[in-house]
């Protein structure tokens, strides 16, 4: 929708005549009410070919959907986008760093504390209660209180003795108490909009049509007065839907021969789309279920594991377990060094050459020899079941990658359950 024709101005400029054109001013009224008369003639154009429309995602803009119930249809609901729902957060809490703390409230903090606000409202779709009580529970996380959160996210309840939040500056928790107030009140405020937050959609498709459409009619250059921008945004809508290859099929139709840069451009951004279209969020690990053990039949081993790192790609350095009066420990020689957060964790450190603990040289021998020598021990427990602090999203991860690793699957057959 445009308010000019630059043929018609400059004609009226000559004070002549215009040629024969179209003419591209199809709208007079204020620039305020142009989106919502848009809506409503795309909307009435969609259920002119047949189709239904129920739902209308949108911002937060209150006049275009009083506009479309008004001239429309008054059933059509109305949902909030959620690209729109996280910037509006992310806006409210530079604004706090704007105002109050500049020093405190970091770049790096804020997108921290966004990345929580989206999990929580991710995760918790159609279920407001426990959307409100997720959102609650940030501000009281960041500042180190996690009475209130969540197992599932909280990686602190996961994992306690190593937990450290290196989201947040320097490593630590937040400790202005006026911060606490104000983001507790912040996400109070979203809390109470958690019918709406437990039901956001995404326009991210038309967000990325209209970033297409910019760059071949930006705005600053006002092709909209003339008769450029049906051509322009016609390519924006060629590329959406059959891709950077658009251009060669035009040239084909018009019984031209495309450059060799244009086919060697365009092999490529279709390369790039493939594998952009090729990436998918891995479905959910399986939720176990916990069946209690009958005592006669099965034999309990706790084991625990130190490692190089606290994440998921540290080696072994040490395995230990026990077993009624019978225990089992080994030193393990890394092949890479220990991290400064791990030795804060077990004291111990490597050189290179020899494995310390708080200072002390230790025997340690390679992973394939403390894999045999547990497996030895292991052989004179009947049905040994494993268990661990944190079995699930760590020791058992680790164990059984050291175990494929090594090639050293008798060591899983003589193991019932690793819980």
């Amino acid at each position: 929708m445009s308010t000019s024709c630059r043929i018609c101005e400059h004609s009226e400029r000559k004070g002549c005549e215009p040629k024969e054109h179209t003419c591209r001013k199809n709208w007079s009224g204020s620039a305020k009410a142009m989106e919502p008369a848009m809506a409503v003639k795309m909307i009435k154009n969609i259920k002119s070919k047949g189709h239904t429309l129920k739902t209308l995602v949108m911002d937060d803009d209150t006049s275009t959907i009083c506009k479309v119930r008004e001239e429309v249809d008054p059933d059509i609901e109305k949902c909030s986008d959620k690209n729109h729902t996280f910037k509006n957060f992310t806006n409210h809490l530079f604004t706090l760093q704007k105002e109050k703390y500049k020093r405190i409230l970091s770049t790096k903090t804020i997108t921290h504390i966004k990345k929580c606000f989206a999990y929580a409202v991710s995760s918790n779709r159609g279920n407001p209660s426990a959307l409100k009580a997720n959102l609650i529970a940030i501000p009281h996380h960041l500042f180190g209180n996690h009475s209130t959160c969540d197992s599932k996210w909280c990686r602190y309840l996961q994992n306690k003795e190593s937990y450290i939040p290196r989201n947040l500056p320097y490593g630590r928790y937040l400790s202005d108490t006026n911060l606490h107030e104000d983001l507790l009140h912040l996400v109070s405020s979203f809390a109470g909009q958690v019918d709406k937050l437990s039901s956001l959609e995404s326009t991210q498709g038309n967000e990325n049509f209209n970033y297409m459409v910019s760059r071949k009619n930006p705005k600053n250059n006002f092709y909209s007065g003339s008769e450029s921008t049906s051509g322009r945004v016609a390519a924006a809508v060629c590329e959406k839907n059959l891709g950077p290859q658009y251009v060669t099929k035009v040239n084909e139709e018009l019984s031209l021969s495309p450059g060799s840069f244009t086919l060697k451009d365009a092999e490529r951004k279709m390369k790039k789309r493939k594998m952009n279209a090729e990436k998918t969020i891995p479905p959910p690990p399986p939720q176990h279920i916990q069946v209690p053990l009958p005592p006669d039949d099965y034999y309990r081993v706790y084991f625990d594991l130190e490692t190089t790192g606290l994440g998921l790609s540290c080696e072994i350095i040490q395995l230990a377990a026990a077993c009624g009066n019978e225990c089992f420990s080994c030193y393990v020689m890394p092949k890479s060094p220990v991290q400064e957060q791990a030795t804060r964790v077990t004291g111990m450190t490597f050189d290179g050459t020899t494995l310390y603990k708080r200072g002390l040289p230790l025997d340690a021998v390679s992973l394939d020899e403390c894999l045999s020598s547990f497996h030895l021990w292991l052989t004179g427990i009947p049905k040994p079941v494993l268990f661990a602090h944190n079995c699930r999203q760590f020791d058992s991860i680790i164990l059984c990658r050291a175990i494929s690793n090594c090639n050293f699957h008798v060591l899983s057959e003589c193991i019932i359950w690793i819980l």
